[in-house]
């Protein structure tokens, strides 16, 4: 692909601003369950409910934007078709990745006593690194693909 040619290129300012979305539910999941102290309050708790069903949302809206015939992984493959192999390592992170992001939603919504959430802070942590990786790993390749650097993957 000429990277000076920009008439098959993607909307690569909508994939930045879907990925920051993403990012940025991410940070205010992490800071919720962060802020959930030691001694859970009700307001605490439905930060952290909050904040996972807006990553909930996130994820979902992702996933759609990416997969399938009009999605942006598709514009990737027709791209670079080398990449089809890493594209399918998204998509089966994707899977991953909602499953977690549905498991910490739900938790959140139950009763908000230490011991269930020190297990949503555990998912929760697991949770904001696979997004971290899945980004990354979907930044390497948009640069692969597209010969672009969409940044803030820092």
């Amino acid at each position: 692909m000429d990277p000076a040619d920009d008439s098959s290129r993607p909307d690569l300012e909508a994939v930045r601003q879907r990925r920051t979305t993403l990012r940025v539910s991410t940070g205010h999941l992490e800071q919720a369950l962060t802020s959930a102290g030691a001694d859970p309050t009700d307001r605490s708790c439905a930060d952290v409910l909050s904040a996972a069903q807006r990553l909930q949302a996130c994820v979902v809206a992702h996933i759609e934007a990416t997969e399938g015939l009009n999605g942006f992984h598709a514009e990737m493959v027709t791209a670079a078709p080398r990449l089809a192999h890493e594209v399918e390592v998204l998509v089966k992170e994707h899977a991953e990745l909602a499953t977690m992001a549905a498991d910490i939603a739900a938790r959140s919504g139950a009763e908000c006593a230490l011991e269930d959430l020190d297990a949503t802070r555990q998912i929760g942590a697991r949770l904001v690194a696979a997004i971290g990786r899945h980004l990354q790993r979907g930044s390497d390749l948009i640069y692969e693909a597209f010969e672009s650097e969409i940044g803030g993957e820092t």
